[in-house]
């Protein structure tokens, strides 16, 4: 079920202006701004997010981004593995309060893997993320079940904006 998510013309220029600004950024410039940035940030913590990226690094970075609102963070290198996840989630009836998704992946992409969680039952909010994507894309990214498409890096007011949502769905 799409939760009404659609990439937003604010957040997909924000977006914009930030991939130029930070497409150079080392990981330890991106540490260093992630810890700084979440000192200063007031939002409760949730209990389990699924981060689904093939890049190491980028699992990586954005896993530390949002630890300190999550008592948990589960990786997954593509699509299938995220499968399992949620498939384990749901059989524990421990679900995930939100998968952050990559879009291209090897053996299964974000787009179909993200159709295939919704097919399992998977309510919640399903962050597509992704290095580069055309508006057709990320069309096609929003109507097989991804609540909002967002660029890489995701920066913490983006993530703010995420949790805020995410909180307004639990709720209502």
């Amino acid at each position: 079920k799409n939760m009404g998510g659609i990439v937003s013309r604010q957040r997909k220029e924000q977006q914009r202006k930030n991939k130029s600004s930070v497409a150079k950024v080392n990981e330890r410039d991106l540490q260093e701004y992630y810890e700084s940035e979440i000192e200063e940030t007031h939002l409760e913590k949730y209990a389990r997010a699924l981060v689904v990226d093939v890049s190491k690094f980028n699992r990586k970075m954005l896993s530390r981004t949002i630890n300190d609102f999550f008592s948990e963070v589960v990786q997954a290198e593509d699509g299938l593995e995220a499968i399992k996840h949620v498939e384990n989630s749901i059989a524990v009836k421990k679900p995930f309060d939100i998968i952050f998704m990559d879009s291209i992946m090897p053996n299964m992409g974000g787009i179909e893997a993200t159709a295939k969680i919704r097919a399992l039952g998977y309510s919640s909010l399903i962050i597509g993320v992704t290095g580069d994507i055309t508006e057709e894309d990320a069309e096609k990214f929003v109507k097989c079940g991804v609540n909002d498409v967002m660029l890489k890096p995701l920066l913490l007011p983006h993530f703010e904006s995420i949790l805020i949502d995410l909180k307004a769905m639990k709720a209502g």
